[in-house]
Order: structure tokens, then C-alpha cells, then sequence
């Protein structure tokens, strides 16, 4: 009995121990955990990878290898689906780079891109031109396959009118080109001409088949022997039964050259709403007389002011970068673009006698934060150099396109000959830092006499008060010399826009056209002469929005004005109406206000707060008793 009871005694006592050795491995010693791995560094494999790709062409990055080297000194394939990798456009030529990221670890490959192809307009003359009269070019006699650079989907083709009795009587010759609304794509043809001929029309026939709106140079970027015209005009669908064959013929808005010999017509695409194209009319008028060149001197009346187009120096790209022209709302609307490092340009003009004279240069900076003007351009007058003390600065909403007034005076000219020299100084190389507008040369005194200003006459005013009645003047008409207009109107001629023409429109609009879209900080003055002195006139303003600013907001929220520099409200009740779509869209709510007019001229001043566009406006006018 003792005996067996101490075989199980032993068996607990065994068991105990073996407890106690499982309890002491599990609470006493920790197992050790894996490391997290991370990713050191990717390499790539290019050689299964297309590195050259034609402008246009859709990227791809196919047949692309990934290989990840590990913290653990290891090395693993990744699958392209888990990399984040560039969606590359092809629509700028060059070297590009692809950069492929994983792991919070990145690597890179060139490819390029190669430039865009040329279209090629061909030699075939499509009309000859003998003298005053109407030369007409079919659309579809013009040579598509080697003008049309077609480098994504869609390309032009002709299209035959259905011959049914609404559509027959407006197309010219029964076709016309579609399809070609593919930005780059180009269509153009060559003509000749006997003489040179300074007062020609071009008139464009064309249609738009869809229910909207668009200006005919923002869909083409139209060219007459390189040199841009305009036309300021829309393309409309007035009859939904004809569909695109509603034909439109839109002039362009000033008179063209063509020289004798070949000549070369050219409409690129610029967007993709461009419209069909039935024809474009040749129509060549009398020559008018030439205006005279501008003279290279001085006048010797005291107070004159000469405006030198910054565009006309003939910069010296000496450090490689292209001189650009920038369309934007400036003086002449055309600007000197990207000025580099050692860019140079002189202008020559001559005086018969000494004089003192003031200069105003007006510049742009492309740069970060601000800088001194002096700094990076050097003025010389005669050889010395002149300093403006201005400061450049860059516009937060409309990038470089600030421009700053700069003012040099008591700069003496001598009798003769007169030289001004720009130099670029240190603006660094590849950056678009620099732009110039304009200079303007005024005289202040002639042979050692103060000069006087010269009276602003009558005629140099935008509205001539002579006695009771109601005076009126477009805005179409003021001076936007210190505006900045917004791009997409830029081509519309100052910013000067058609209005649909319906009868809604015809009615509420003074004009057929407005003005809009001016940015944040632009100053616009309307001229008003006046007979002699009236306290109580009134002032009527006509404007309205469309989908930039709040409706229904007080006009002096956006608009400050004065008149002759004295301030002046709007009211309370001037308020902002309109829609910004339809007919409706033409609302126009115009305000009057009470201003005193002074004899001879005076001067309305419209600012545009800084944070806002200017609302569209029709008309200024003057009443008085």
C-alpha cells in the first residue's frame, strides 16, 4: 500500500516540475518578433521600354521593369500596377523625364519627344487677284492632305451639303470643311496678286454646329504672310433646322495688306470648337493712302510726348532665348517677352536743339516676390545711365503681367543725333523673368524754357458736351491703355466683344458690342469735353455680369470712380444684375449719378478692385439740362 502510493506520488510530483519548466519558458523568455522590411532603393530596366515617342503620340511606359532592393539586403520585382508612375504629355517636344515611385523611394528615365510635325501649305494658287473686286476661294478646293497636321484623333474632311432646297441657296459651290477642330491642325493656301493692295477685306464664311457660342480668332489663330488678323467675331447656330449649315460671313475688323506676288492665308486651331468653313472671300478695294511713317525726331514745341513700341527695338537675344510677343492688353497690344541675361536693343531719335526731357518705361517681372529694377536692366541715355529707382513686383493672379511704371527725369538731349540702350543685366538664363511694354519720351523744357503741355482739344475727347441733351460714347471707345484684359479675350480685339445679334440683345444693347473681362487693378478714362461749366450733370454707366461675380452686389464694390480726380459712389442702388447664360446674359442695368463738369476737358476714371474682373460695360453717358 505505501508502495503504490508512492508511484503516485512521484507521478504528481513530475508532473509539478514539468508545469513549473512550461511556465518559466512562457513568461520568462520573449520570442523574437520578424523586422519590418522597407524599400532602400528602385532600379529600372528600360531596355523593353519605348523611349522615343512623335509629338502627340499617347505615352506609354509598357514593357517597363521595377526592381526593389529591401532592408534586408534582399531584392524583389515590382509589379508596374503598384508604381506610381508620370502620365507623360506629349506635347512638348524635347528631353522629358519619366519618374517611377515605390516605397517612398524614386528613380527616373528619359524619353523624347519629337517636334510636332510641320504642315506644308502647298504651292498651288487658288485665286489671282488683278485689281479692286471679290475673289472667292472654296474651302474645298484647298489642299487638306499636306496642310492638315492631324497629331491626335479627328481630322479634316470635306463634306458635301445635303442637296436639299433650304441648304442649297446659302453654300458657295455646295461644300465645305469639317472636322478639323484638333488644336495645331492648320489649313491654309497661297494666291497671287498683280500689285500691292493696302485696303483688302477677308471674309470668312463658316458655320457652327453646336448649341453655343464661339469667337472666331479663339477657334483660329489666322495669319495673312505670317503677320496675325483679326476678325472680333461669334459663330452662332440661329437655325437649329439647318443645323451647321447656318453660314455666317465674318469680315476681319481692320483693313489687310497683300503684296504682289504669292501670297499665304493660314488658320490654325486653337481650340476645339472650329467651326465648318464654306468659303473665304478675297475682296480688295481701292488702295487708300499709306499713313505716314512716324518721325524719328523730336518736335521742337515744348510738351510733347513720343510712345516707342518696345516690340520695334529689335532686341539682341545675345544669351540664346527667343524674343517672344506676348498678345496681351498693353500698349499696342503686342509686348517684348522673356528677356535674358545680355539682351540688348537701341533706339536713335533726333532733336534740332538741346531740350530736357522725362522718360516713363513700363516693364513686367516674372520672378518670385519683387526686385529693383535698376538691377536688372541697365537704361543708358547718351552713355549715361539713368536710374528709375522702381521696384518690380510680380501679380499673384495674373503671373508676370503686372507692369510697372518707371520714371526717369531731367535727362538732357542733345542737339542731333540721340541714343537710349537697354541692357539685360543678371536675370538668370532660361527664366521668362523680364517683359517690356513700351517707353514714352515727353519734353519738358526747349531751349532752357519750361514747356507747356498742350491743351486737349475737342476733338481728342470721347464725348463733346455742347449744350443741352444726352452724350454718349461706347465703352468700346475709352482709353484701356493702363487695363489688363483676361487671355481668352485678348484676340477679340481689346477685349471688345459682338453681341449675339437677337432681338433681345439689339434691343438692351447700345452699340452691337461691350467690353469685358478686364482684370483686378485696371484703370479705363473716358474724355469729356465740355462747352463750359455744369454742376448737375448726370452720368450714366452701362454694365452688367455674367458667372465672374456675385450677383446682385452693390457696382462699388468692384468699381471705384472719379471725375477729375475727385471721387465720386455709385449708390446703394447701383446694383449688379445679369445671368451668365442665354440672352439673359445681355441684362444690362445701367446707374446715373450727379457729377460736376468743368469747362474744357474732363477726365473719368474707372478702377477695378485687385481681386475682381470688371463687369462687362456698354456705354458711358453724359446728361445735362
Amino acid at each position: 500500500m505505501r508502495r503504490c502510493i508512492g508511484k503516485i506520488g512521484m507521478c504528481v510530483l513530475l508532473a509539478a516540475v514539468l508545469l513549473v519548466a512550461v511556465a518559466a519558458t512562457a513568461c520568462g523568455e520573449k520570442q523574437e518578433e520578424k523586422p519590418t522590411l522597407t524599400v532602400e532603393s528602385i532600379t529600372l530596366d528600360t531596355s523593353g521600354v519605348q523611349t522615343v515617342f512623335d509629338y502627340g503620340e499617347q505615352f506609354t511606359f509598357d514593357g517597363l521593369k521595377v526592381k526593389a532592393k529591401m532592408s534586408d539586403g534582399t531584392t524583389r520585382d515590382v509589379p508596374l500596377g503598384d508604381c506610381d508612375v508620370t502620365n507623360l504629355s506629349t506635347t512638348l517636344s524635347g528631353k522629358r523625364t519619366v519618374t517611377v515611385k515605390y516605397g517612398g523611394k524614386s528613380a527616373s528615365y528619359t524619353v523624347t519627344v519629337n517636334e510636332m510635325p510641320q504642315p506644308v501649305i502647298s504651292d498651288e494658287l487658288l485665286a489671282s487677284v488683278t485689281g479692286p473686286g471679290t475673289y472667292v476661294v472654296e474651302a474645298e478646293d484647298i489642299d487638306l492632305e499636306s496642310t492638315l497636321c492631324v497629331h491626335s484623333k479627328g481630322e479634316g474632311e470635306f463634306v458635301e451639303v445635303p442637296i436639299v432646297e433650304a441648304a442649297v441657296p446659302i453654300t458657295s459651290g455646295g461644300k465645305s470643311v469639317g472636322c478639323i477642330g484638333v488644336v495645331d491642325n492648320l489649313i491654309g493656301f497661297k494666291f497671287e496678286s498683280d500689285a500691292d493692295y493696302n485696303n483688302v477685306t477677308f471674309e470668312f464664311r463658316v458655320a457652327y454646329g453646336a448649341e453655343s457660342i464661339v469667337m472666331l480668332d479663339d477657334a483660329f489663330d489666322i495669319r495673312l504672310n505670317d503677320e496675325r488678323i483679326l476678325t472680333g467675331g461669334y459663330v452662332t447656330l440661329e437655325h437649329p433646322e439647318y443645323m451647321y449649315w447656318d453660314w455666317k460671313d465674318i469680315p476681319t475688323s481692320d483693313p489687310c495688306s497683300i503684296v504682289k506676288g504669292v501670297n499665304v492665308l493660314s488658320m490654325e486651331v486653337t481650340n476645339g470648337n472650329a467651326p465648318n468653313i464654306d468659303c473665304i472671300r478675297i475682296i480688295v478695294n481701292e488702295n487708300t493712302e499709306p499713313e505716314p511713317e512716324p518721325s524719328d525726331s523730336l518736335i521742337t514745341e515744348g510738351g510733347v510726348k513720343k510712345t516707342i513700341e518696345a516690340e520695334t527695338l529689335g532686341f539682341d537675344a545675345s544669351a540664346g532665348a527667343p524674343v517672344g510677343i506676348a498678345e496681351l492688353m498693353t500698349s499696342g497690344l503686342t509686348s517684348v517677352n522673356g528677356l535674358q541675361s545680355g539682351d540688348t536693343a537701341e533706339y536713335e531719335f533726333a532733336s534740332d536743339a538741346e531740350a530736357v526731357v522725362k522718360a516713363d518705361f513700363s516693364f513686367a517681372y516674372g520672378g518670385e516676390g519683387s526686385a529693383a529694377l535698376d538691377e536688372y536692366v541697365k537704361i543708358e541715355f547718351n552713355g549715361s545711365v539713368l536710374t528709375t529707382g522702381a521696384t518690380l513686383s510680380r501679380s499673384e493672379k495674373y503671373g508676370e503681367w503686372n507692369w510697372t511704371e518707371a520714371t526717369a527725369e531731367n535727362i538732357p538731349v542733345v542737339a542731333g543725333k540721340n541714343t537710349v540702350k537697354f541692357t539685360v543685366l543678371d536675370v538668370p538664363s532660361g527664366e521668362n523673368m523680364l517683359n517690356f511694354d513700351k517707353f514714352d519720351l515727353t519734353v519738358t523744357s526747349y531751349g532752357g524754357e519750361e514747356a507747356e503741355l498742350p491743351a486737349v482739344m475737342k476733338e481728342d475727347c470721347d464725348i463733346a458736351v455742347t449744350g443741352g441733351g444726352a452724350y454718349r460714347t461706347e465703352a468700346e471707345y475709352a482709353d484701356w491703355s493702363d487695363a489688363i484684359l483676361r487671355a481668352d479675350y485678348v484676340a477679340a480685339n481689346k477685349g471688345m466683344l459682338e453681341v449675339p445679334i437677337t432681338a433681345e440683345a439689339l434691343e438692351a444693347t447700345s452699340g452691337g458690342k461691350c467690353v469685358s473681362g478686364a482684370a483686378g487693378g485696371s484703370v479705363i478714362r473716358v474724355r469729356i469735353w465740355a462747352d463750359k461749366a455744369y454742376e448737375n450733370a448726370e452720368l450714366t454707366v452701362s454694365l452688367c455680369v455674367g458667372d465672374t461675380l456675385d450677383l446682385a452686389r452693390k457696382v462699388d464694390e468692384y468699381l471705384s470712380f472719379s471725375m477729375n480726380e475727385t471721387p465720386f459712389v455709385a449708390g446703394d442702388d447701383a446694383l449688379l444684375t445679369g445671368n451668365s447664360g442665354g440672352a439673359d446674359f445681355w441684362h444690362w442695368e445701367p446707374f446715373t449719378v450727379t457729377v460736376a463738369l468743368t469747362e474744357g476737358a474732363n477726365v473719368l476714371t474707372v478702377r477695378v478692385a485687385d481681386s475682381v474682373n470688371c463687369p462687362t460695360l456698354d456705354y458711358f453717358e453724359v446728361t445735362v439740362g
